[in-house]
């Protein structure tokens, strides 16, 4: 669950990132011409309106479980294969979902087109 859960996090802080209305992809710094999706630690770190949304405990309690080297770090670990599977254990599982069924009830639901009838 863990490896299936932590994207679909990181995508929904994206996702919540455009629905209040900013970039979720930045220049990079050699080249101005390519476009890159913005990593999560930007995301947590810098995008105020994010912890504006979120509240700032919230998003210090991500960036401290999923991407700070000072914390648990879980994203990073998991994503670049740096544990083994002792390290998934009902205690990191809880926090994973915790995060995720957190942002279930604060992503705002996407508007339903209406449905089209031929007249």
């Amino acid at each position: 669950a863990v490896h299936i859960l932590i994207p679909q996090i990181e995508c929904a802080l994206r996702g919540i990132l455009s629905f209040l209305g900013k970039a979720t992809n930045k220049h990079r710094r050699s080249d101005t011409g390519v476009m890159l999706e913005k990593s999560l630690n930007d995301i947590l770190e810098n995008e105020a309106v994010l912890e504006d949304f979120l509240g700032k405990d919230f998003t210090l309690y991500l960036r401290v479980l999923l991407c700070d080297p000072h914390g648990l770090n879980v994203r990073n670990s998991v994503a670049h294969g740096l544990v083994g599977s002792q390290y998934f254990q009902r205690k990191i599982s809880d926090r994973i979902m915790h995060v995720f069924w957190y942002l279930v009830h604060v992503i705002p639901p996407l508007p339903v087109e209406p449905e089209v009838t031929n007249v």
